[in-house]
């Protein structure tokens, strides 16, 4: 089997030209994605100072749940522009919508 070249001046016009395309820009996502991350992160310390330590848990699981099922949302919006499907903010929040098969998958 041989090795495929890849022409990586090329790959960067296509993939400049899907972000141009794309509805939501990728700047805008990325920034709601790691505003949310923050925010959950901030959370999942915060849980740590809970009196109840059966709630502590609780809410460090959510949270951690939470982040996995955003990161799934979030490789969907990239996906999405990789194949220049319409991707709007909401995209974000689709691996809800699979969250079971998503932590299976974690």
């Amino acid at each position: 089997m041989m090795a495929q070249l890849i022409n990586r001046s090329q790959v960067k016009r296509e993939s400049r030209q899907l972000l141009r395309q794309a509805t939501v820009s990728a700047a805008g996502m990325i920034s709601l994605y790691f505003l949310l991350q923050i925010i959950l992160n901030l959370l999942g310390s915060l849980s740590s100072r809970v009196d109840t330590p059966m709630l502590g848990t609780f809410l460090y699981i959510l949270t951690m749940f939470m982040n996995v099922v955003l990161s799934a949302g979030f490789v969907l919006y990239c996906m999405a522009v990789r194949r220049g499907e319409h991707a709007e903010y909401m995209t974000l929040f689709d691996g809800f919508s699979m969250a079971g098969k998503v932590m299976g998958l974690y």
